[in-house]
């Protein structure tokens, strides 16, 4: 049998694996990582599409572009010279460490089984959050600028017209914004 040092030993390195994957994926170049990435709602309860905000506040020379991962954004977002991370690796981190103190067992067991399997052993006894004792964090991408103030508004809330019965305006909102800003996607 496994003594209490190793367990606590097993979860730091359970906890580490976690908090490597997350940090992996946020500091993704994706389009739902990028501090412009925002978001047109459509009226009609349509999905919202994620367009790139950057130049917003100029709207003479904004260039809104669909940046959104099911129309082909992960590929334009992986070569976008104008991609700027959400969050940085500290934050990340802080994140992860909050949101695990914040849940209850249950909770951790839902989203986190092998944390939870190995924290019960322990009768719920903390581990340290001294993450770095295991491994090393990844280094965040040198290409990533220093941050730069968000963009106003995130969200933009479009009022369509009414579409006229068998005019092209029924097409979907994808459509309406190809037929707009003739944009192709």
């Amino acid at each position: 049998m496994k003594g209490a040092g190793a367990i606590r030993q097993k979860l730091k390195q359970v906890r580490w694996r976690h908090l490597k994957a997350r940090i992996e994926e946020r500091l993704r170049q994706a389009p739902g990582n990028c501090r412009y990435n925002g978001t047109v709602e459509h009226v009609n309860g349509d999905d919202p599409v994620h367009i790139c905000m950057y130049g917003a506040s100029d709207p003479a020379t904004w260039r809104a572009v669909v940046c959104d991962s099911r129309h082909g954004g992960d590929a334009l977002a992986e070569k976008c010279p104008l991609f700027v991370h959400c969050k940085s690796k500290d934050e990340i981190k802080a994140e992860f460490r909050a949101e695990l103190a914040s849940m209850t067992l249950p909770q951790i067991a839902f989203h986190y089984p092998d944390l939870a399997a190995l924290t019960w052993v322990l009768d719920g006894d903390p581990v340290d959050d001294d993450d770095d004792e295991v491994g090393t964090v990844p280094p965040t991408p040198a290409s990533v600028p220093e941050p730069v103030p968000s963009p106003p508004a995130a969200v933009i809330q479009l009022a369509l017209p009414l579409p006229v019965v068998g005019s092209p305006a029924k097409a979907t909102f994808l459509g309406w914004l190809r037929t707009v800003f003739s944009w192709s996607f």
